[in-house]
């Protein structure tokens, strides 16, 4: 799935290609679902023969500044994708094999293609693809300076505070704020280019969620240069790797009042379960044995999200407005 560096490095492309360009020519393949609160005949003829001022970013929306109303916003969904022709596609955790082919044009579940021109009288062409049907293209009729004022991108601004409400979580969570910030700003700076992102990163690591463990394999390794299993928690669909000797939930967690006890015991309803390799014994917390690194804050002060907290903190992640 794109997140927001993947968004980020769309509209940095899309920058390069658009803004003080004319747009040209538009086509568009009829979808009700992604073209949503307009038609694809109507997307076409209002935004063909405008300027693009700016590309700009919102959370995970990104969109146009034209010189004049409405303007073009898009969101890639679960499985949308923005291609620019001539240049490779951009690919997310599939084999190079399986990845669109940058020479197809114009490329497979195309939505709209859009051929910007400029006053040299070259040409771009960029195209919104989605082959599951999940992303959305809107217009919106607002001044310029007002489209992050009204919807839909005013509209991310009150989920913050509610669900951290609803959650009963505090937003002070600095350590928390830092990574949110380190983490994304990081991926953004490498385009969201997997092989460029840092060797201590969870992320190469994670993938392995039904897979039989090689002979001799102990885990993630650490920075203190312990190792840890990796297990997984599904929340509302949304499943996430846990390192299991660093994000221990904290009491309020885990169903119980005494810091250090075991995960699901007691209380079922003790929040997210979390699948384990078969065979695999169910890890040790801190008072049973494993001696935590220096290198990582006590999460029963609050100063490491627990994986439940995590789940409910996705949305301020979602509102960096800047890399």
């Amino acid at each position: 799935m794109p997140e927001l560096p993947e968004v980020e490095a769309a509209r940095k492309k899309l920058e390069k290609l658009a803004q003080g360009k004319r747009i040209k020519t538009v086509q568009t393949n009829e979808d009700s679902i992604v073209f949503s609160g307009t038609t694809h005949a109507n997307f076409a003829t209002s935004v063909e023969g405008k300027t693009v001022q700016a590309v700009r970013r919102l959370g995970k929306n990104f969109y146009l500044v034209l010189s004049s109303p409405p303007h073009p916003i898009f969101h890639f969904g679960m499985s949308g994708m923005a291609h620019v022709r001539g240049q490779s596609s951009p690919v997310y955790r599939v084999p190079r094999s399986k990845s669109p082919d940058s020479e197809e044009w114009p490329p497979k579940y195309m939505k709209t293609w859009i051929t910007f021109e400029g006053d040299d009288g070259k040409t771009g062409d960029w195209a919104f693809c989605d082959p599951r049907r999940l992303g959305r293209i809107k217009l919106v009729q607002s001044e310029a300076d007002q489209l992050e004022k009204v919807p839909p991108l005013s509209e991310l601004d009150y989920m913050v505070d509610e669900i951290l409400y609803q959650s009963h979580i505090s937003a002070l969570f600095a350590t928390l704020h830092q990574q949110i910030s380190t983490v994304t700003r990081t991926a953004v700076s490498v385009d969201a280019d997997a092989s460029r992102f840092p060797n201590t990163w969870l992320f190469q690591f994670r993938w392995g969620k039904g897979k039989k463990k090689a002979q001799g394999d102990e885990g993630f390794k650490l920075p203190d240069g312990s190792t840890s299993p990796i297990s997984f928690i599904t929340v509302g669909g949304r499943t996430s790797a846990v390192v299991d000797k660093v994000q221990i939930l904290p009491p309020a967690f885990a169903g119980g009042s005494g810091r250090g006890k075991k995960r699901g015991s007691g209380d079922k309803s003790a929040g997210p379960k979390r699948s384990k390799p078969k065979g695999q014994k169910e890890e040790e917390n801190e008072e049973d044995g494993i001696k935590k690194s220096e290198d990582y804050e006590d999460t029963s002060r609050g100063e490491i999200a627990s994986p439940a907290c995590l789940v409910a903190l996705t949305a301020p992640w979602y509102m960096l407005t800047s890399a």
